[in-house]
């Protein structure tokens, strides 16, 4: 498997204007990678020290673009979070 599942990518490059919200992992520390996100367009909503990732929102056709940069571990949809008791 490459940066992104095969479904994501599809469904990114189906509707390239929709903004989606996101979690890309990084090989950067995450406030690093938050500025260029940031002047790339993207409107980053967290930053995750731990495990060196950045929650954003962006319009799919600039996701895309993200799985060429070599600093990228891995792009993945951010989904609510849902919990029992």
């Amino acid at each position: 498997m490459g940066k992104i599942s095969t479904d994501f990518l599809e469904s990114l490059r189906a509707q390239p204007q929709a903004t989606v919200p996101v979690i890309i992992r990084t090989a950067r520390p995450p406030a690093e990678v938050a500025a260029e996100l940031t002047a790339m367009g993207f409107t980053v909503t967290h930053t995750f020290s731990l495990i060196s990732a950045v929650a954003a929102t962006a319009p799919a056709h600039a996701i895309l673009d993200l799985t060429e940069k070599p600093w990228v571990k891995s792009i993945e949809p951010d989904k609510p979070v849902h919990t029992t008791r």
